[in-house]
């Protein structure tokens, strides 16, 4: 799952037409977590220009094979979803993980009438029963709109009224936070995890 994040932040390297193949590899080589399999996976290779693309091969055949990717970032959804449904997860940190998994297998070149097609029913049947009621409500319930740039699907709109609802909900919790300083010991505890949360998801829906 690290993959995506770290081709991207190398890809500068590796295409730098002035870098010499060698330093690349070495980069390469500094790149790697300590003890990891992409470590061991590069290590044979001995620090020579030649074996600079060889070994970007081989670490894009273990760990970069868009259709594995693919089903990872979907089985990561169906854990997220499952674990709302259950009740494990709040609805912020539920928007922020579905986010950035969409995002992920949007790179990875899945559209979004693909993914409205797999993902909108087991999203909407695992939503909490007010947010429900809000986007049975929303003016955009059931609508689609083909003619934006890009195309906006129901899923999008949904998604749309989940990140109203996170930062609705941090904002009637804000009230909440001015009643720490008259609150007893037994209590600050608590208080002051919900006002990080708060912030949190403030911070995030910005």
């Amino acid at each position: 799952m690290e993959w995506l994040s770290w081709r991207n932040q190398f890809k500068r390297i590796h295409d730098d037409d002035e870098l010499h193949e060698a330093d690349k590899l070495k980069y390469l080589s500094q790149a790697m977590e300590t003890k990891s399999k992409a470590e061991e996976l590069i290590r044979p290779y001995p620090q020579a220009a030649e074996n600079c693309p060889k070994a970007v091969q081989a670490l894009r055949e273990r760990f970069g094979k868009p259709k594995i990717l693919k089903r990872v970032y979907v089985r990561e959804l169906l854990k997220i979803i499952t674990q709302n449904s259950s009740g494990q997860m709040k609805i912020g940190a539920t928007y922020d993980k579905l986010e950035a998994n969409l995002k992920a297998l949007e790179s990875l070149g899945i559209t979004p009438d693909q993914m409205h097609v797999i993902l909108f029913p087991m999203v909407e049947s695992c939503l909490p029963g007010d947010i429900l009621v809000a986007w049975q409500r929303s003016p955009n319930y059931t609508k689609e709109d083909k003619e934006a740039n890009p195309p906006r699907t129901e899923f999008d709109f949904l998604l749309e009224v989940v990140k109203k609802e996170v930062l609705n909900e941090g904002q009637r919790d804000m009230p909440q936070l001015k009643q720490v300083s008259g609150i007893s010991r037994t209590n600050k505890r608590s208080v002051k995890t919900k006002k990080d949360e708060v912030f949190r998801l403030l911070k995030f829906v910005q």
